[in-house]
């Protein structure tokens, strides 16, 4: 992005807020969009091969692009377009994946898809070698929130999973990013159901029932940080079902 077509942007991002002006908020970040998705396909073409979003299910959240998080995040975006430099490593790349990825969903999109090079992929195998852990474990984090893809080949998961794995913040927006997905293919009461269980396996698995006793667990070393993360994430993921759910007066 020049520093004209940058400069001019964020005029326009401030005079749509500033006039709270839906329609050219929507056009903004539609726009920001754009430019943010046409530079991971011309900047990272030796780790994306193509990203695909279905343009006819494209259903714009205005309650969240009238917000001053949306109005943040596309100054955050443009700031990134016009002062990025390159090339950038696999975790600095992995960060901006996920949060593209957030940010789509929470705009009111679905269903956007990132199809990765071969050799950008690890096999569970090199996955656990990375992480120290057993391919049992790297299946089991697959499950928890762990990118990957369905490939034919046994190259599923992008490098910067593996590497940001381990980092809090990064491995619970994966997470929750997985559980918004199968959200997606679930009615709220149903995800509540499995989220229930989820969580009560956990419990039972731990002997343990609140989140600050499982934390205890993870000083003590007995509980693996990641299984931490799962279980903050699904107690957040159900508070925000159940209260949605209350809203609408459904009962659970």
């Amino acid at each position: 992005m020049s520093i004209t077509v940058y400069e001019q942007t964020q005029k326009e991002i401030e005079c749509a807020y500033l006039e709270k002006d839906k329609a050219k908020i929507a056009k903004e970040t539609l726009n920001v969009l754009n430019f943010v998705i046409i530079m991971f396909i011309n900047k990272f073409e030796e780790r994306i091969n193509k990203i695909i979003f279905d343009s006819d299910d494209f259903q714009l959240n205005e309650e969240y692009l009238l917000s001053e998080e949306n109005h943040q995040e596309l100054k955050q975006w443009v700031n990134r377009l016009s002062l990025m430099e390159f090339p950038i490593n696999d975790e600095e790349f992995g960060k901006l994946t996920i949060e593209l990825e957030q940010w789509y969903y929470k705009i009111g999109s679905k269903n956007l898809k990132i199809y990765y090079n071969e050799n950008y992929l690890l096999t569970p195998k090199e996955a656990a070698n990375m992480l120290s852990v057993s391919t049992v474990t790297i299946h089991k984090y697959m499950k928890q929130g762990l990118e990957n893809l369905e490939t034919r080949s046994h190259r599923k998961i992008p490098k910067h999973a593996v590497l940001l794995w381990k980092d809090s913040k990064y491995c619970i927006l994966m997470q929750r990013i997985y559980h918004e997905k199968k959200l997606r293919n679930q009615t709220p009461e149903d995800r509540i159901k499995e989220a229930k269980h989820e969580l009560l396996d956990l419990q039972l698995k731990y002997g343990v029932d609140t989140l600050e006793q499982a934390w205890k667990l993870v000083d003590e070393e007995k509980l693996d940080i990641s299984e931490y993360y799962e279980w903050e994430t699904l107690e957040d993921e159900l508070r925000e079902l159940e209260g949605k759910l209350k809203g609408k007066g459904i009962r659970k």
